[in-house]
């Protein structure tokens, strides 16, 4: 188990938050740097310990290669924390 600023990331008990979830994505502009990571259906800035009830697992192309997605999310929170 990883533990990212304190949240601990599992696959065994994933938590239901946004940090977990495949809406929360990091947004990245045509033109410019990245805005920050944004929940893609409220378009709305959110934090990694929010919760709601359209939760869906996030899974991507790392999480094939790494079981607990550390590196997904390790990059999701660099990101949240320059924003």
């Amino acid at each position: 188990m990883h533990n990212i600023d304190g949240i601990n990331i599992s696959d065994i008990n994933p938590d239901r938050v946004c940090l977990n979830c495949k809406h929360w994505q990091v947004s990245v502009q045509l033109k410019g740097s990245a805005e920050g990571v944004i929940c893609r259906l409220s378009r709305q800035h959110t934090n990694p310990t929010d919760t709601c009830s359209q939760f869906m697992p996030n899974s991507t192309f790392d999480s094939l290669q790494d079981p607990n997605k550390y590196h997904d999310k390790s990059r999701k929170m660099n990101v949240f924390k320059r924003f």
